[in-house]
């Protein structure tokens, strides 16, 4: 087999794109590159073939600061979003791989290196088994559907208290509405996440999400509606097989409007065929998260008392140059980048 490294693009998109598919990996498609642009990254795509066949391959970010020369030479970051993806049946020569990954690090200066599983299962991201100095690794699980069970089987394995919930919202009369309404959606996010201590995602990202997949048929927007107000909303990716549950805002309320949403959700996608219906990112039970109670008792919780599964995960950082790390950060600091 044969590793090809490329800049800002596949050798051949389409093919690169179906495989991606097969994989239900919306991530690592071309699509997303006009999504991360925004942010100044750009693809560096390590093609495995063989022969003339595109048998796998991962694709990493590169993010350089452009606003002076030395600047840009110590904010190198190299990061990878998203599993490995392959042919089915394909044995990817993962160490290669990692070694071309670490080949390129070395080449073009690259300070810091991330790598994060999303869809769930060690085995498939980046790097997983680095050995460096300087190394961070912070495991925790993924929550996903399993959409092949019936109806009745995940209503039963749901917790009472999320099937009160659940009950309590059908007997108000909630709707699950499907709505192209980027604006209220961006609403009731920043309203969720104004009374909280972390900062409401990127409007602006928000809105490259939205119009670079939503033509495309891989995005759609939930509300739990009641009495027309909008109570909980979604922003779910769909691609392959997979539908991903990727921003959501909630107001508060007394019948169940959340756990409505996400339960009518798997339903919607289960109609439709998908595999699974993935809520993300939670914490391990035996994981070490100190004081971020929100994410242990809050988060996670509410992901996991649902008929969830869970897949293990992991992020990886990776500090190659330490000392200009923390120049750049000084630099960010000050300058209130």
């Amino acid at each position: 087999m044969n590793i090809v490294t490329t800049k800002y693009q596949p050798k051949n998109s389409d093919a690169w794109n179906e495989l991606c598919l097969i994989n239900n990996n919306l991530l690592q498609t071309t699509y997303y590159d006009d999504i991360r642009v925004l942010f100044n990254q750009y693809p560096v795509y390590f093609e495995v073939f063989d022969g003339n066949n595109l048998v796998g391959g991962v694709k990493a970010y590169e993010y350089r600061s452009n606003k002076l020369p030395f600047i840009s030479k110590i904010s190198s970051t190299l990061r990878i979003i998203g599993e490995f993806i392959k042919a089915i049946d394909a044995e990817l020569p993962i160490e290669a791989i990692n070694n071309n990954l670490i080949d390129y690090i070395s080449h073009n200066n690259i300070t810091q290196f991330k790598s994060m599983g999303y869809y769930g299962g060690f085995e498939n991201i980046a790097m997983i088994h680095l050995k460096k100095k300087n190394t961070i690794f912070s495991p925790f699980d993924v929550a996903a559907f399993d959409l092949s069970e019936n109806k009745d089987v995940l209503w039963k394995k749901n917790k009472e208290s999320h099937k009160r919930n659940i009950n309590k919202a059908l007997k108000a009369s909630v709707n699950l509405i499907e709505s192209d309404d980027l604006d209220h959606f961006i609403t009731l996010l920043n309203e969720t996440y104004a009374l909280q201590k972390k900062s409401a995602p990127n409007a602006l990202f928000i809105k490259r999400i939205y119009n670079v997949l939503y033509p495309k048929g891989l995005l759609k927007i939930f509300f739990a509606e009641h009495n027309s107000i909008y109570y909980g909303s979604a922003l779910v990716t769909q691609f392959g097989n997979y539908a991903d549950y990727s921003f959501g805002g909630n107001l508060k309320n007394n019948f169940g409007a959340g756990h409505f949403l996400h339960w009518s959700i798997a339903l919607t996608y289960q109609q439709k065929n998908y595999s699974r219906y993935i809520l993300g990112q939670v914490a391990k039970n035996d994981g070490d998260y100190g004081d971020n109670t929100k994410f242990v008792d809050g988060i996670s919780r509410f992901k996991r008392d649902f008929s969830t599964f869970n897949l293990p995960s992991s992020s990886i950082e990776w500090t190659i140059n330490p000392l200009k790390l923390k120049t750049w950060q000084l630099i960010q600091k000050l300058a209130g980048l």
